[in-house]
């Protein structure tokens, strides 16, 4: 039952007790809608992963994001949702655990308002710093294959 699960507080659900036992790291899973930042409940678990200072690993069914196989364009599909995220317009599965986020948004960070711009800021950086992880990847990958095709020394004089 999922409302024992939760208990009195969403402090008391399962995620919130995983990521105060001490994790490393933490990963979001991103469909190609990015239906997590639609969800109440995963937006306050992001709130706690961030608290914990701790960055979650973006994964797509390509892979990690901001790895070689992934694509620049789920990043930037993010931040165009990052752009209109209102969390009061998230939704749960059950209304009394939205409202039961909601309460601990308020009394935790100040409002809802506030709530969205604290991830927009921090999942922001996270993009740009993956995006900036791509660009790197990208221009090592061009270098290599340069290398490879003119190699060291092939220049030689005729």
């Amino acid at each position: 039952d999922l409302a024992n699960e939760i208990g009195m507080s969403v402090m008391d659900s399962a995620f919130a007790r995983v990521l105060q036992s001490g994790v490393n790291g933490v990963v979001m899973v991103l469909d190609d809608r990015i239906e997590p930042l639609t969800r109440v409940w995963c937006l306050f678990e992001f709130l706690l992963v961030s608290r914990l200072r701790c960055d979650p690993v973006f994964v797509t069914d390509l892979g990690v994001l901001g790895d070689e196989g992934t694509s620049p364009e789920v990043a930037l599909a993010v931040g165009r949702k990052l752009e209109t995220l209102q969390v009061a317009h998230c939704h749960a599965s059950r209304e009394e655990d939205k409202q039961k986020i909601f309460e601990y948004i308020r009394a935790e960070v100040g409002s809802l308002e506030d709530m969205d711009s604290q991830i927009k800021q921090r999942m922001g950086s996270i993009l740009r710093q993956t995006l900036q992880n791509l660009e790197n990847l990208q221009s090592a990958t061009q270098n290599l294959m340069l290398q490879m095709v003119w190699g060291e020394g092939s220049f030689e004089q005729v």
